[in-house]
Formats: structure tokens, C-alpha cells, sequence
């Protein structure tokens, strides 16, 4: 299997920080970058035509953006206010400001928006809101004397959310109720089936949907010991090694595979398996298929790795598709970790985000470049 890159875009804009996100709706390919203009953020969104990736809209938001989110009919946007717009035309169906606070964290789902917002005077106090994604109406809200460090997810109804990087809280998202509260939780997390799957470090931590309850755990690699000197253009930094084995994002795939990758790049696929013990409950059993250790990262921006990975499926047969700088994206067989093949569609600049589409493969890259290419067999 190979990638042929068949067309290009590349947005005009003094200066783009971040790639935020990349979508598609109907025909469009729509995307949003972070940039700057005279020391100001902005946030420049494009909507191209799928086939040729051609422009077809283009607007521009003052503003400091963290995070977007699709639905069928519009984009909905956060930072310092939210955004709502239309996918078709790029029109702001709805637009709700902030004062005194900006909105740290959200999460979408059935057209409710749970969105975090921290005091800027006062970052120990945090507010919850619960939107309407339609037309931005407030559903419930309630403010919260500690400080809420994201939305870990929302899942059929129910909300989870990180409280001082160490409680989560489960809570209606219809009344923001609050269902249950239990310890020992870190930032990144998903679900999978009846179950929070946790990254802490180095490792995986399950935990029961529904009571919080820690299930078990697993050291997806081991950690790396002492510092490491980095040379800069105007000295030196040290970095504790611990961090490049830190597991940046977690991808289920089915319901027996999860697939893993570090902050120095490395890619884990485990194999999950249950079994009823004597006492007949479920224990969770975690096993490693195979891992992938990606090369020519930039070991100077590991805080920010260039190392996006997606699970795809084509001719009914999973993939792994990971992006490697500048240079190469590699495919792997998703159940041996074989790999099939190496592509170098030489971009212009570092690889950031990968979405694939049927047979179509689009490519987010730094400075407001984005790729289209198609598999060939």
C-alpha cells in the first residue's frame, strides 16, 4: 500500500504558532490555526474543497483558541469566548464572550457542551457550564472553589472532569448532578467499553465507569533514568529522561485493542482480554502486541512531539499510519506491526495531524500547510 499526494494548500498568514484542528464536512476540508499579528493572537479558519483542497472560505478570529470541535452542521470553537459557525459558509451562528474568565477545556456530545472556565484573577475557582450547542444557551452552571483542570470525557450522559490534577467527578450532563468522586486520576484519559482508561507517566490505570474504582494498572514502558543536556543557540537545558517515556495519546481501536504512544514517539499496541475470577468478577488482563519506536524526531521539541498517529481501514484491513517530522510517514500493519511501507511526500514543513477519509489522507502541517493524498494498492 502506498500514499500518492495528488494537491496542496497553504493559507496566507503573517505568522501561524499552532495547527488546532482539522475536520471534514460534506465536502469541505476545514481546518484552524493559532497566529500572530502584532503581538496579538489569532485564530485563522480555512474551508477548502475536498477534491482539490482549493479555498472556499477563510475567516479570521481575535482571540486566544485551545481547542475545536466538530458537529454535522457547525464548527464550535474555544478560548477566551467561544464560536460557533456555520460549516457551509463560515458565518457565526452564535458567539458567547467572557469576562474575567476564558475557557480552558470542553467537550461535545448529542449538541451539549460541557466547558470549563478559570477565573483570570482568581485561578483556584473554576465554573462549569453546560451549553446548548445549537444556539449557546446555558442548560445548568455551577462554580466550583478549586481548580478544574479539564473535561477527561463525556460519555452517554455523563460527564468526567479532572478537579487539582488528582480528583474526578462524575455528573449528569442533563442536570450537572453529581454522581460520584474518586482519587488518584491524572489528565489524559478515554473510554473503553465499561471502563476510564487513565495515562499517568508511564503507565495505563482502569478504572470502573461507574463508581471510580481502580481496576488495575500497567506499565506501558519502563521509565528512563537520569537528565539529559540539550544544547541551545544561548545555553543549555536540562530534561529529566522520565519524560520521553510519558504516553502522550491514547486510540481504542475495537474492543480488544489499544493502541499507545509516548512523548519520545514510541507506538504500543496492547491486546486487552477479560476474565471472570473465582469471586466472578472481571478482571482485565493487558498484554503488548508489538511497538514501533518512530525515528528522525526532533528530540529538542519532545514537549511538543511531531509524531501524529491514526488507525485506518481500507479493503478490510486495519492500518497504522504515523507521521515522522518532515520526512516520512510509515504504514504498519496494525495486527503484526509489520511494516508495509515508507512514504516521503517531502512536505514543507513538520507533519502535525493526520485525517483519513474513505480512500482520501489529508495532512495538517506547521505554517498552514495542509496535503491530500489517496492509497494506491
Amino acid at each position: 500500500m502506498k500514499i500518492k499526494i495528488t494537491a496542496s494548500f497553504k493559507t496566507n498568514a503573517n505568522k501561524i504558532n499552532h495547527t488546532r484542528h482539522i475536520f471534514t464536512h460534506d465536502d469541505n476540508i476545514i481546518c484552524g490555526y493559532l497566529w500572530e499579528k502584532k503581538c496579538v493572537y489569532h485564530l485563522r479558519i480555512t474551508c477548502c474543497h475536498k477534491n482539490d483542497l482549493s479555498l472556499k472560505w477563510e475567516k479570521d478570529f481575535e482571540g486566544l483558541f485551545y481547542k475545536g470541535h466538530s458537529t454535522p452542521n457547525y464548527t464550535i470553537w474555544y478560548g477566551g469566548h467561544i464560536i460557533c459557525l456555520d460549516n457551509a459558509t463560515g458565518d457565526v451562528v452564535w458567539k458567547k464572550e467572557f469576562i474575567l474568565t476564558t475557557c480552558s477545556c470542553s467537550n461535545i456530545q448529542n449538541d451539549r457542551i460541557i466547558c470549563i472556565k478559570r477565573f483570570i484573577c482568581n485561578k483556584k475557582i473554576s465554573e462549569i457550564q453546560c451549553l446548548n450547542a445549537i444556539d449557546g444557551s446555558v442548560i445548568w452552571e455551577k462554580t466550583v472553589e478549586k481548580s478544574i483542570n479539564r473535561v477527561a470525557i463525556i460519555d452517554n450522559d455523563k460527564a468526567y472532569y479532572i478537579q487539582e490534577s488528582k480528583y474526578m467527578y462524575c455528573v449528569d450532563v442533563s442536570t450537572g448532578q453529581e454522581i460520584w468522586i474518586a482519587d488518584n486520576f491524572s489528565y489524559n484519559g478515554t473510554i473503553f467499553e465499561n471502563y476510564i482508561v487513565q495515562a499517568k507517566s508511564s503507565s495505563l490505570l482502569f478504572y470502573s465507569k461507574e463508581n471510580g474504582q481502580h481496576i488495575t494498572s500497567y506499565e506501558v514502558c519502563p521509565e528512563r533514568k537520569g537528565e539529559t543536556t540539550i544544547e541551545f543557540e544561548h545555553g543549555s537545558s536540562k530534561f529529566y529522561n522520565s519524560s520521553y517515556s510519558h504516553i502522550e495519546k491514547i486510540n481504542i481501536c475495537g474492543n480488544n485493542r489499544i493502541y499507545v504512544y509516548t512523548i519520545s514517539g514510541t507506538v504500543y499496541a496492547l491486546d486487552i482480554t477479560k476474565e471472570k475470577n473465582l469471586c466472578g468478577k472481571t478482571d482485565i488482563k493487558v498484554k503488548e502486541a508489538w511497538h514501533y519506536d518512530a525515528e528522525h524526531l526532533d528530540l529538542l521539541e519532545f514537549y511538543s512531539p511531531k509524531c501524529p498517529i491514526t488507525i485506518c481501514e481500507q479493503i478490510n484491513k486495519q492500518y497504522v499510519i504515523i507521521g515522522e517530522d518532515t520526512k516520512n510517514v510509515k504504514i504498519l500493519d496494525a495486527l503484526s506491526g509489520e511494516s508495509i511501507s515508507c512514504i516521503k511526500p517531502k512536505f514543507k514543513e513538520v507533519l502535525e495531524k493526520i485525517l483519513i477519509e474513505d480512500d482520501s489522507i489529508y495532512f495538517m502541517c506547521q505554517k498552514g500547510w495542509v496535503y491530500k493524498g489517496h492509497f494506491e494498492f
